[in-house]
C-alpha cells in the first residue's frame, strides 16, 4: 500500500539512488533531462539486470 501511495518522482529517484547500478548507469539516471526519461532509463537498467546483464543470453 505504501508503494501505491508514494509520489512517482520520489519513488523513481529513490530507486535510482538505492539500486546497485554501476557508476556510469547512476550518472545516466542523474543526468536524465526529465522524470519520464529517468523512469525509462531506470526501467531499462532493472530489466537488463533481471535478465542477467551482459553475461547471459536473453530468453525469448
Amino acid at each position: 500500500d505504501t508503494m501505491k501511495e508514494a509520489d512517482d518522482e520520489l519513488l523513481i529517484n529513490s530507486l535510482s539512488m538505492l539500486c546497485p547500478f554501476k557508476p556510469e548507469d547512476k550518472q545516466a539516471l542523474l543526468e536524465a533531462p526529465s522524470l519520464s526519461t529517468r523512469r525509462e532509463t531506470l526501467t531499462t537498467l532493472i530489466e537488463f539486470a533481471l535478465r542477467g546483464g551482459a553475461d547471459e543470453d536473453v530468453l525469448q
